[in-house]
């Protein structure tokens, strides 16, 4: 079902990514994608989650994973910034009161950025405290019940804070709250990875294909039916405890059972894998793409799509891939570039 390298979680991450460019730069209407595509990345990232045994190998996993995490975050911070403020520039559009203000918003970041060149930048630090939490609440607490009650509570008040966020727009910085939500979506991948290692000779393409089924007859309910469902973790919109778990991990695994497929597909499956091991730079990048692109051409949003992937691709196999230097500063890593 995988190799060594679960080219399967490549391939969905792949998918995963295209579905984040598309969400930013269509102009019909992306609701659906908006109900899965960043709880699928924190459903793959948790996958990947191994407890740790010890304080020591903790304070080395923070220190590890904070490097990981942070230094491509600053980078490209920084290097966003300063390409915003020269297009404002050129606009003569900054003022020095203006200037002031933008800074902090910026450094607070989160839903609280101030331009569309930021809209992706909450993501890293909500999965650095979602893993975190993760590593704590395993090593603190050995009963399941007692970890499933943290992670339920967290859970429910994720849902409660989303209500008086939207009456008195309390002010959190970097969007670590939404890791209050995301943590359940985590705790689902680690689940699901044990599940698939215990189970994993007995799923075949019969049962998976019977499951896309399914799982597309799901989404067709809830595109069709009555219930406006709107969910979109950036802007901490979750309304539906129910909805909010049962859609987004079934479409999650509605794709995850469509990349086990793909991997059976040779070419396709290539592609796919090698853009999700390079969906971090996608991330970063594709919007500042589409917006300097909208301010020297007319808006060709196909285009725009197509170029939010292909040229960070090329940055990552023609330059990233060849030089360690520049994948530390970029990918907070000396070898090979990773996905989210």
């Amino acid at each position: 079902m995988a190799n060594t390298r679960n080219e399967w979680l490549d391939v969905a991450k792949g998918i995963a990514i295209i579905l984040v460019v598309v969400g930013h730069s269509a102009t019909f209407d992306v609701t659906p994608i908006y109900w899965f595509h960043m709880p699928a990345f924190f459903i793959i990232s948790g996958y990947f989650f191994r407890p740790q045994g010890s304080i020591q190998s903790i304070k080395e996993w923070v220190r590890k994973r904070a490097r990981q995490l942070f230094i491509p975050y600053l980078f490209f911070l920084i290097l966003i910034t300063i390409i915003r403020y020269s297009i404002l520039i050129f606009q003569s559009k900054i003022t020095f009161d203006w200037l002031l203000e933008d800074l902090i918003s910026v450094s607070v970041g989160g839903r609280f950025f101030p331009s569309d060149f930021y809209v992706v930048m909450w993501f890293i630090p909500c999965m650095f405290l979602t893993q975190f939490l993760c590593i704590l609440i395993h090593y603190y607490f050995k009963s399941r019940l007692i970890r499933f009650g943290i992670i339920l509570l967290f859970y429910c008040l994720s849902h409660l804070e989303n209500w008086f966020a939207a009456e008195h727009n309390i002010f959190v910085p970097w969007n670590i709250d939404v890791a209050l939500l995301a943590l359940s979506y985590y705790t689902f991948g680690y689940l699901l990875q044990r599940i698939f290692t215990f189970y994993k000779k007995k799923i075949d393409s019969r049962k998976l294909l019977m499951f896309c089924v399914i799982g597309g007859a799901v989404f067709i309910f809830t595109l069709r039916s009555q219930i406006a469902y709107i969910f979109d973790m950036r802007s901490v919109t979750y309304q539906h405890p129910i909805l909010d778990l049962v859609i987004p991990i079934t479409l999650t695994l509605l794709l995850f059972s469509l990349c086990i497929l793909i991997t059976k597909i040779g070419p396709l499956s290539n592609i796919l894998s090698y853009t999700g091991r390079s969906s971090l730079i996608i991330m970063y990048t594709h919007v500042p793409i589409k917006i300097i692109y909208e301010e020297a051409f007319e808006p060709n949003h196909y285009l725009i799509v197509l170029l939010g992937l292909l040229l960070p691709l090329l940055f990552t196999k023609f330059l990233l891939e060849k030089n360690s230097y520049t994948s530390l500063l970029v990918l907070g890593r000396l070898n090979s570039p990773v996905g989210i």
